[in-house]
């Protein structure tokens, strides 16, 4: 989390991974959606929803799909948006 209140002006290098991090959570925090979530057709509703997996961990580890919900438009541009930042 980066806090920031100052009443000078404070030059600051950061890296491009460190500045790559801070637009993703931006992003993420304020846009309701997180980099794990990713959107595919469902084929039995032949529309877009947005998936995420999770990982259970008992004596064996196993992932679980979850739906979330059905894909927004905004939601799309979101996703494709975070892929282009995450893959660079």
């Amino acid at each position: 989390m980066i806090s920031v209140k100052l009443s000078q002006i404070v030059d600051v290098d950061i890296s491009a991974a460190q500045a790559k991090d801070i637009t993703i959570k931006y992003i993420c925090t304020n846009l309701d959606c997180k980099s794990c979530y990713y959107i595919r057709k469902d084929e039995k509703y032949n529309e877009e929803y947005i998936f995420y997996k999770e990982v259970i961990y008992s004596s064996h580890s196993f992932e679980i799909e979850h739906q979330l919900r059905k894909a927004t438009d905004r939601d799309k541009i979101v996703y494709q948006f975070l892929q282009e930042i995450l893959n660079t």
